[in-house]
């Protein structure tokens, strides 16, 4: 799962790098457009997230005043690091969406089996028993059925995201406890 801590530095970053693009007045690296529109659908890669992670840990040790030149020296703009950034942030929150599925559906499982052995002993049970056995039949239902209605539907863009970040979040999260 993906840590908060390395998200929320991530995306200080992002943002750093969004508030200097002013600073910045050509693209260095052909791109052109408005940085701060992300693709909603972002697929990470290996090859994508070594040249984030590399110029990462440096942008995190320049400064605001020295990004400028730390990019310019990798090939990047302002520009292409804010895309960049903003696309691995995106993609972040698209293998949350794997994780968070991955979890509703054991959750989900878990609630129909106790629902099928809940009415198992109701259909075993005498009446008195039964009777005293459907509420929490009910009960169960009811909590299956408000855990269903929020389930978040993984894509299969989310699960490879998933699995990228999986590979590379030692190296972020070291990444986010350097100074």
């Amino acid at each position: 799962m993906i840590g908060f801590r390395t998200l929320s530095t991530l995306a200080c970053c992002f943002l750093l790098s969004a508030c200097s693009k002013e600073n910045e007045s050509s693209s260095d690296d052909g791109s052109s457009g408005d940085s701060s529109e992300v693709p909603q659908n972002v697929e990470l890669s290996d090859a994508l997230m070594e040249k984030y992670l590399a110029i990462y840990q440096e942008v995190k040790k320049a400064g605001e005043s020295g990004v400028a030149a730390l990019l310019t020296r990798h090939g990047w703009s302002l520009e292409r690091w804010t895309q960049v950034s903003a696309t691995v942030t995106q993609g972040m929150i698209s293998a949350m969406n794997a994780t968070v599925s991955a979890s509703h559906d054991e959750a989900l499982k878990q609630y129909d089996a106790s629902i099928a052995e809940l009415e198992s002993q109701i259909a075993e049970a005498n009446e008195e028993q039964a009777a005293g056995l459907k509420p929490s039949l009910e009960e169960l239902k009811r909590a299956r059925a408000e855990l269903a209605s929020s389930r978040v539907q993984a894509s299969d863009l989310d699960r490879k995201n998933a699995e990228v970040l999986q590979r590379w979040m030692p190296r972020l999260e070291a990444a986010s406890k350097d100074q």
